[in-house]
């Protein structure tokens, strides 16, 4: 498992060069319908909306924090979306997506940013998200990021 999610930070890293927010879709209607759902994520992240965000989770949902190991698990969507306001109002959280890969036949997108939030980490940090899809709805979300990276 360590061997997985230093090789997908390492991937996430690599992506970062690119610069500016990049897809990487396939042209199956599948990857299309993730890339939408996606699409409004990243939109509702941006205009920092809890309530766009969380409608695009199923009833199922269930959310892993890999900041810290273990991983911290949420299963509630009223307690993400109680989460996301919270950080939606702090204005020291930010996250920039910079660029995101979906899979063959959509099931999965690995999105690739940086996460800051002044009030918990004193520099920005490198983050991963693996989103599952499933119905046409974000079934599993995977967050990975460094909680005290610091820039070399």
């Amino acid at each position: 498992m360590k061997k997985l999610v230093l090789l997908t930070l390492f991937f996430a890293f690599i992506l970062s060069a690119c610069g500016g927010v990049k897809a990487t879709v396939g042209s199956d209607p599948y990857s299309k319908q993730t890339q939408a759902i996606v699409e409004k994520w990243i939109a509702a992240l941006n205009n920092r909306d809890a309530t766009a965000l969380v409608s695009l989770y199923s009833n199922d949902y269930t959310l892993r924090d890999c900041s810290l190991m273990p991983c911290d698990v949420e299963t509630t969507l009223p307690a993400m979306k109680e989460g996301y306001a919270g950080y939606f109002n702090d204005p020291n959280f930010k996250m920039k997506i910079q660029s995101y890969f979906v899979t063959a036949y959509g099931r999965f997108v690995i999105i690739q940013g940086i996460y800051d939030d002044k009030s918990e980490f004193p520099t920005p940090s490198p983050l991963m998200i693996l989103l599952e899809i499933k119905n046409g709805l974000i079934l599993n979300e995977t967050m990975y990021y460094l909680s005290y990276y610091i820039p070399g």
